[in-house]
């Protein structure tokens, strides 16, 4: 499962996976590109925001500040806003799994960022589904 980007111009759809994308909403917030009430919207994907052309240009401009961060492509940055260099790491969920470990879960991935980047600044604005 994931969130599905619709652009408000003619470009493609993006879709990306809940793993990259609460980081990345994490990653706006942080940056102050949104508000925390948009982030709560962003980050339950049902169409329930609608981010202008605008805001998306903001968006963008908070990923490329990020991306001087992440210096190699594998890098990515968590939920936590830590940079690593660690591969993802996905849970299994067993009986009395401990979610501790949470943090390495969720990483936007810089080939994301840079993915994401590029279609706040080409979409006109979008809506997450």
């Amino acid at each position: 499962m994931g969130v599905i980007l619709q652009p408000n111009n003619t470009i493609d759809d993006v879709m990306i996976n809940w793993w990259n994308w609460r980081p990345t909403v994490n990653l706006l917030l942080q940056a102050g590109a949104i508000s925390s009430g948009e982030a709560e919207c962003l980050s339950i994907a049902l169409g329930t925001i609608e981010v202008s052309g605008q805001q998306a240009i903001r968006m963008a401009d908070a990923v490329d500040a990020a991306l001087l961060l992440l210096v190699n492509p594998g890098d990515r940055l968590l939920l936590n806003g830590q940079v690593t260099v660690a591969p993802p790491v996905h849970p299994v969920f067993r009986p009395g799994s401990d979610a501790h470990d949470m943090w390495d879960w969720y990483g936007a991935q810089r080939s994301w960022l840079e993915t994401f980047s590029t279609f706040c600044r080409l979409s006109g604005g979008f809506t997450p589904l």
